[in-house]
């Protein structure tokens, strides 16, 4: 009889452990498309919004943001064109450039996209890292870099919002200062009317 019950037990522990796995990985954030999780093949996405440069207290500018190709793949993961920042306002208070040079933002990453992948939490983020950002002055060799990881909230409609808790990039040359974003950006699917989702 006690040979039973400890084999019994023993079999129970087996089980235990091997749903831990299983349980694990379903707590991970997935990407969906309308209902349906991206689990098997890449979805290609684009974007558009406005967001908002802050370099701590010296200027801030507002921009249009687009992303013209991206992929958002299985386990949460994301792979995302550098994220295009035009048609900015003047920077203020603080002018960064010499007044007869515009204002330009360079976006780059040293393996040529933004890659990410979503964290659980409350909200879900998407952890992008090794972005690059330029706040440059056209015509002229003068420009300040900014790099680092930041980790935009995703939103129930589908939008990378920056918020307080999306971190700053670090700028290179001037150790101290950072450049943070607000505002947001909302990706849509390229194909289907189905909206893009992170649960």
């Amino acid at each position: 009889m006690k040979k039973v019950v400890i084999s019994l037990i023993s079999l129970l522990a087996g089980a235990t452990v091997a749903l831990t796995p299983a349980a694990a990985q379903a707590s991970n954030p997935l990407w969906y498309h309308g209902r349906e999780p991206v689990i098997s093949e890449f979805l290609h996405v684009t974007g558009s919004g406005t967001i908002q440069l802050h370099r701590g207290a010296t200027y801030s500018m507002r921009c249009k943001a687009s992303i013209h190709n991206g992929t958002l793949q299985q386990q949460g993961y994301s792979q995302l064109d550098p994220l295009a920042i035009t048609a900015c306002t003047t920077p203020k208070p603080t002018y960064p450039c010499p007044r007869q040079s515009k204002v330009e933002v360079l976006t780059r990453s040293p393996n040529g996209s933004w890659d990410g992948y979503l964290v659980a939490g409350t909200p879900i983020r998407d952890e992008i890292e090794r972005i690059e950002i330029e706040i440059h002055c056209a015509g002229t060799e003068f420009g300040e870099d900014f790099t680092g990881t930041l980790t935009p909230a995703v939103t129930n409609t589908g939008a990378l919002k920056f918020d307080a808790g999306s971190g700053e990039l670090d700028s290179a040359a001037s150790p101290g200062s950072h450049l943070s974003l607000t505002g947001s950006f909302k990706l849509t699917g390229a194909t289907g009317s189905h909206s893009v989702k992170a649960k």
